[in-house]
C-alpha cells in the first residue's frame, strides 16, 4: 500500500519530494541500525528525529505502525538471505527488535 493513500500521512508526507527524501532518509537509518556503534551520538540523532517527527505531528500511532512495517520487511529480507547462505539469525533479530522498538 502507499503510505499517501492514507489521508492523515498524506497530510504529513505533502509532495513527492518529501516523500523522495523520507526514503533517504530510512535508507541512512536501516544503515546505522546495522552498523553498530550505538553510542551517545546514534541516540542523540534518535531524539532529535524524534522531536521533528513530534513538532510536525506524526502520532505515536502512525510512527508504531510504520515501525512495525519496517521490521516486518526487514525481517523478510533477513529471512530469506539467512536461508540462501545457511545462517543462523537469532542474534541479528533480536538486535533489529530492541533498536527498532
Amino acid at each position: 500500500m502507499l503510505q499517501t493513500a492514507i489521508p492523515e500521512i498524506s497530510l504529513i508526507i505533502g509532495d513527492r519530494e518529501t516523500l523522495n527524501n523520507l526514503h533517504k532518509s530510512m535508507q541512512v537509518y536501516v544503515r546505522e541500525l546495522f552498523e553498530g556503534g550505538y553510542e551517545l551520538a546514534y541516540v542523540e540523532k534518535r531524539l532529535r528525529i524524534g522531536k521533528v517527527h513530534q513538532r510536525i505531528g506524526v502520532s505515536p500511532k502512525l510512527y508504531l505502525s510504520g515501525i512495525n512495517q519496517l521490521q516486518l520487511l526487514l525481517e523478510d529480507i533477513i529471512d530469506k538471505n539467512a536461508e540462501e547462505n545457511g545462517m543462523d539469525i537469532k542474534e541479528l533479530k533480536r538486535m533489529l527488535q530492541g533498536n527498532i522498538n
